[in-house]
């Protein structure tokens, strides 16, 4: 599997999800079938094979690590209104972190991987998906 490289620009909260006319062979293989949406409906979960290259996890795992640290990428244009632990709030607390794909670039590759998506838009059954937060 090749790995395109990023960042890739973000411009606007609502993502096409890429159809069948826009992956590869390889990336149709590796989406969801009838019988596992079929299964996704009843259960409301799916576990999906690999999907994902490894070098896009280790980058994805060294960008939560840079994040962790302090590092942001992109600042948002709010400061307040959602959870945003950073290290001056201690260690010895659950961190809950919004909008880290929109901070941190090596996440926000990792969240926008079309497979991602067309697995997403394959098991909601529609044309796209929007990003909230994660």
């Amino acid at each position: 599997m090749v790995v395109p490289h990023y960042p890739l620009p973000i411009t606007h909260a609502l993502f096409p999800m890429p159809d069948a006319q826009h992956l590869n062979q390889e990336l149709l293989a590796l989406l969801p079938t009838a019988e596992d949406v079929a299964f996704y409906e009843e259960h409301g979960w799916y576990i999906s094979q690999k999907v994902l290259a490894e070098e896009i996890i280790d980058e994805a795992i060294k960008g939560s690590e840079r994040y962790y640290r302090g590092q942001r990428d992109t600042l948002l244009s709010i400061s307040s209104g959602y959870s945003d632990w950073q290290p001056k709030d201690g260690y010895d607390v659950i961190r809950n972190n919004e909008f880290v794909s929109w901070q941190n670039k090596q996440l926000r590759f990792l969240a926008l991987q079309p497979i991602i998506g067309a697995i997403a838009s394959r098991l909601a059954k529609t044309k796209q998906i929007r990003a909230l937060h994660n």
